[in-house]
C-alpha cells in the first residue's frame, strides 16, 4: 500500500514537471471564495434596445486568471464537444499570453477601484451580442454582475480574431479599473493598440482590420465617433504616438488626471516633449499622407507601418480656381498637384474665426520637404507660398482645426465642418499670412525648403564678399 501511494504522488510530481499547462485548469471551482457555479445568471446590455436582461450561461472551464462561461444557446450552435475542446486552449492563452502583455501596457486590473469581488480572475462571457466591457459589473449596480468581466460574441470562439478581441476588451476592463471619463477617441486608440502590443498583428502586416476602411476616407474625423473607420484612425494614432514618443507614453494615460485630448499633452509634457496637440495632429496626418522617414527626424512616416491614404483629390492643371471645399473639423483633405511647378501658391477664402492647419509636401531633387502652417489668425484670407526646384510630387493637405486644444466628445456623432474656398497658382505670392510654422514639433521655424547645399554655397559667397570688403578697407 505505501509502494501504491508513493508511485501515486511520483506520478503527480511528473504531470506537474513535465505537463505544467495542465495546473492551469482547475478540477476545483472556488477559488478566493468564489463559487464558479454550474450554471449562473448573467445580465447583458443590448445597444439596440439600450435595455439590460439576463442570460443564463454554463461553465466551461477557468485557470488562474480567467473564468470561462458560454451560454447555453451559444453551445448548442457551436457544438458542445466542439466548444468543450477548445476551453483549455482559451485558458492557457488567458493565462501565458494575453493577461502579462496587457497588465504591462495598461496596469493591473484592479486599479484604483479595487477587485470587486475578490477574485482575480476576469470572466469572459460567450454571448450572442456584441464585443464589450461594461463598468457597471464592476461597481455596486442594479444590473451589475459583482465581478470583473468582458462578454464575446460566440461566433469568434474558433475564429483567428478570438485573442484580438479578448485582449482589446480586457484593456477597456483594466483602463475603467483605474479612472472614467475618457472619450472613445482615446479609449478605442489604446484598446486596438492592445491588440498589436499583445503579439497578434504579426499576421495582419501590424494593422487591424479597420484601418482599410480608414484609408479612403481621410475626411472621417476620429476625435467624432461614428463607425468602423474611427477604429482604424484611431488605432493609427496611438501606434503613431507610440513609435515616435515610446510606449509608455500609452501606460501613462491610464493613470493621467487629465482627460483626453489634454491628457495626451500632459503626458507628453511631463516626458519632455513640449509638443500641442494640434503639432502632434499636423505630424500625423503628414505621415499618413506621404508615410516617408529618414528625413526630419522621422516623423512624417511610419518605422512599423506600411500605410498611406489612398483618397485625395488631384488637380491636373494651375489655376485651380474657385474651388469649393468641406473640411470636418480635425479631418483632412488632400489635394495632389499633377507636374507640381517649382513655385506655387494658395490662397483660401474662410471666416475670421475658422482656424486651419495647411501642410506642403514636396519631393523634389534635394529630397522631401514638409512646410507646416497653423493659422490661428482672425482673417479673411490666407495665403500661402511654397518655392522649390525640380518638384516632381506635392502635396496640399487642408484641416479644419481649433485655436485651442479641443475637447473630443464623449457621445458618438460627427462634428462640424465648414466650408472653404482655394485658389491654387504658380506664381509665388511673396506675401503670405501671419502663421505658425512647425516642423519637428519642438521648434516653431521651418525653413525645410532650403536644401544645406543650398546653405553652403550662401555661406561661401559671404565669405568672399567679407574677404573683399576687408581687402579695401585694407587698401585705405
Amino acid at each position: 500500500m505505501a509502494l501504491e501511494k508513493i508511485s501515486a504522488i511520483f506520478l503527480i510530481i511528473i504531470l506537474i514537471i513535465f505537463f505544467p499547462s495542465a495546473s492551469l485548469l482547475n478540477s476545483t471551482k472556488n477559488i478566493n471564495d468564489t463559487t464558479l457555479y454550474e450554471t449562473r445568471s448573467f445580465w447583458t446590455y443590448s445597444y439596440i434596445t439600450q435595455e439590460y436582461s439576463q442570460v443564463t450561461a454554463r461553465f466551461l472551464g477557468s485557470s488562474n486568471f480567467c473564468a470561462l462561461y458560454m451560454v447555453e444557446d451559444c453551445i448548442t450552435t457551436l457544438g458542445e464537444s466542439s466548444v468543450m475542446a477548445k476551453v483549455e486552449e482559451i485558458c492557457i492563452e488567458f493565462d501565458e499570453i494575453i493577461y502579462p502583455r496587457i497588465v504591462d501596457l495598461a496596469g493591473h486590473p484592479n486599479g484604483t477601484m479595487g477587485d470587486i469581488d475578490g477574485d482575480p480572475r476576469i470572466f469572459i462571457l460567450f454571448h450572442d451580442s456584441y464585443n464589450y466591457y461594461s463598468e457597471v459589473n464592476d461597481i455596486e449596480h442594479n444590473y451589475s454582475n459583482q465581478c470583473e468581466m468582458i462578454y464575446i460574441h460566440y461566433g469568434l470562439y474558433h475564429h483567428s480574431w478570438l485573442y484580438p478581441t479578448i485582449s482589446h476588451e480586457f484593456h477597456h476592463l483594466i483602463w475603467f479599473n483605474h479612472e472614467w471619463g475618457e472619450p472613445p477617441f482615446i479609449l478605442e486608440a489604446l484598446a486596438q493598440y492592445a491588440t498589436y502590443h499583445a503579439g497578434y498583428l504579426d499576421s495582419y502586416n501590424n494593422l487591424v482590420p479597420q484601418v482599410a476602411s480608414f484609408l479612403p476616407y481621410p475626411e472621417n474625423s476620429p476625435l467624432y465617433w461614428s463607425d468602423d473607420k474611427d477604429y482604424g484612425s484611431s488605432y493609427l494614432f496611438a501606434f503613431y504616438l507610440a513609435e515616435k514618443y515610446g510606449v509608455q507614453i500609452l501606460r501613462d494615460l491610464i493613470t493621467e488626471p487629465s482627460k483626453g485630448l489634454q491628457g495626451i499633452e500632459a503626458v507628453l509634457q511631463k516626458s519632455g516633449y513640449h509638443i500641442t496637440f494640434n503639432e502632434l495632429y499636423i505630424n500625423w496626418i503628414t505621415a499618413l499622407t506621404i508615410d516617408k522617414l529618414d528625413f526630419q527626424g522621422n516623423l512624417y512616416g511610419f518605422e512599423g507601418l506600411d500605410v498611406q491614404i489612398s483618397s485625395y483629390e488631384e488637380v491636373t492643371n494651375l489655376p485651380f480656381l474657385n474651388k469649393t471645399i468641406l473640411l470636418n473639423h480635425y479631418a483632412f483633405k488632400i489635394l495632389k498637384i499633377s507636374s507640381p511647378p517649382n513655385n506655387f501658391t494658395i490662397s483660401i477664402i474662410k471666416s475670421p474665426q475658422e482656424c486651419l492647419g495647411i501642410v506642403f509636401a514636396v519631393h523634389s531633387s534635394s529630397g522631401w520637404q514638409v512646410q507646416q502652417h497653423l493659422h490661428y489668425e482672425e482673417e479673411n484670407e490666407i495665403i500661402d507660398s511654397f518655392a522649390g526646384y525640380m518638384i516632381d510630387e506635392a502635396y496640399i493637405i487642408l484641416s479644419y482645426i481649433s485655436k485651442n486644444t479641443p475637447i473630443a466628445p464623449k457621445e458618438r456623432g460627427s462634428g462640424p465642418s465648414i466650408e472653404i474656398e482655394i485658389n491654387l497658382n504658380e506664381d509665388l505670392n511673396t506675401t503670405p499670412s501671419s502663421v505658425t510654422t512647425l516642423s519637428t514639433g519642438t521648434t516653431k521655424t521651418l525653413n525645410s525648403g532650403i536644401s544645406l547645399s543650398l546653405l553652403f554655397i550662401i555661406f561661401l559667397l559671404l565669405t568672399q564678399l567679407i574677404t573683399i570688403i576687408s581687402s579695401k578697407f585694407n587698401r585705405q
